[in-house]
């Protein structure tokens, strides 16, 4: 009984989220928007093949639209944000009201 008046209570942390990353800033949904762009790009390769399109031409359309998916999902090192985040940020902000409180310079007028 005398040893627990000296324990010290052990903290114990909350669950912390973590997401699987394949590499640093890859993750899951980043492998799916990607996998989505070359299957897309697989579908347009198949498609071109029917109008007579040289395979060199629909190869590079396809792997351009695999390119495309990556680019969008994956993250800007400095910012830590892909570009699919900045455009629903974006969406995010110009659905909001905006106030101007003050009219800065001179002549401007209130509207």
């Amino acid at each position: 009984m005398e040893d627990r008046e000296f324990e010290n209570p052990y903290l114990i942390p909350k669950n912390i989220k973590a997401r699987f990353e394949l590499i640093p800033g890859f993750g899951w949904r980043e492998i799916f928007v990607t996998l989505a762009g070359a299957i897309v790009g697989f579908m347009l390769l198949l498609l071109l093949g029917v109008f007579g399109i040289p395979i060199i031409v629909r190869i590079f359309l396809a792997v351009m639209c695999a390119g495309i998916g990556y680019g969008i999902s994956v993250q800007n090192p400095r910012t830590g944000v892909n570009l699919l985040d900045i455009l629903k940020m974006m969406r995010q902000f110009n659905a909001r009201p905006k106030r101007f409180y003050y009219v800065f310079g001179e002549g401007r007028e209130r509207d």
